[in-house]
């Protein structure tokens, strides 16, 4: 194991050479990483305001004069007057998946999305890692979930962490540890998803251990869950302002995450040039490739 470590070859420049370049990578990797740190603690404040908007908006409505009254749920606490507390059961009906046999090769492969815990990454789902066949529909207990479904996991490990909720874009299959909730009249899809999903603290509650370990919501504790159903108009919205909100926001996420990524490539890049001499360090200064981001550029001023 140790041999291909004996005959590595290893770059010795003189002493004074090294501790030059160690003292300037210190600098100028503390300088990165800084930056890296107040990018990610913006990331943070903007996923706790995305969080908490979501949550009034959902709750609360979006007029902060209407009249209010009590939900009867203790950690709601008051709701627009006109809103109504209803079981989730109620309101939707509620479909189930299956995995036909990854042996029959007729089942696998076609153009219909089949959607497992592993496909749950956004609030909307509009395609699939695994796609079933037509074959699959007619021979199988698969059956298709129309477009505007919410999707929830109901079963996984996953469910230690997190409950993920999505819309479905198109009409879907799905995997037996998924539930799809179609709503009846009155109830909006895409402002149940965004309930669905602002309350999760309080749907995991209701998450058990099932066998092997795993965790699992049972069917019957979710259709008691307590939903939330103001007058239809005011959930479109409800909805549309999450739109709205939601998108600028995810923007502004991904533009930061996306700096966060190449400042970590350029830190990569600074060491891997500053230690086999392909960068200039002398009396504690160093020579930025042309292509460093800005980011790094102004991190090393």
């Amino acid at each position: 194991m140790f041999d291909g470590f004996r005959t590595l070859s290893l770059l010795l420049p003189p002493t004074a050479t090294q501790r030059a370049i160690a003292d300037y990578l210190d600098r100028k990797t503390a300088a990165i990483d800084a930056l890296i740190a107040s990018k990610r603690k913006l990331l943070d404040l903007l996923a706790e305001k995305r969080s908490a908007l979501i949550n009034q908006a959902v709750t609360k409505g979006l007029d902060p004069t209407a009249p209010m009254k009590d939900s009867g749920i203790p950690w709601i606490g008051q709701i627009p007057a006109q809103w109504e507390v209803k079981p989730l059961g109620y309101c939707v009906r509620l479909r189930g998946g299956s995995t036909p046999s990854k042996e029959d090769e007729d089942f696998w492969g076609g153009d219909v999305p089949w959607v497992s815990p592993k496909d749950m990454k956004s609030f909307e789902v509009a395609d699939t890692i695994d796609h079933v066949t037509q074959a699959a529909l007619t021979n199988t207990s698969l059956s298709l979930v129309p477009q505007g479904a919410v999707l929830i996991v109901v079963r996984g490990m996953i469910l230690a962490r997190t409950l993920p909720v999505a819309v479905a874009m198109r009409d879907v299959t799905l995997n037996q540890d998924m539930k799809a909730m179609v709503p009846g009249g009155g109830l909006n899809s895409e402002y149940l998803g965004w309930q669905l999903a602002a309350r999760s603290p309080e749907t995991m509650i209701l998450i058990e251990e099932a066998g092997h370990g795993t965790k699992a919501l049972r069917t019957d504790l979710l259709t008691k869950f307590g939903i939330l159903v103001p007058p239809y108009s005011e959930q479109r919205e409800i909805v549309e302002y999450l739109q709205s909100f939601t998108r600028g926001l995810d923007e502004a996420c991904h533009k930061l995450s996306a700096s966060v990524d190449r400042l970590q490539e350029y830190r990569q890049a600074l060491i891997t040039a500053a230690v086999t001499g392909q960068m200039g360090v002398g009396a504690g200064e160093g020579v930025p490739s042309a292509g460093a981001p800005r980011e790094a550029l102004e991190a090393m001023a």
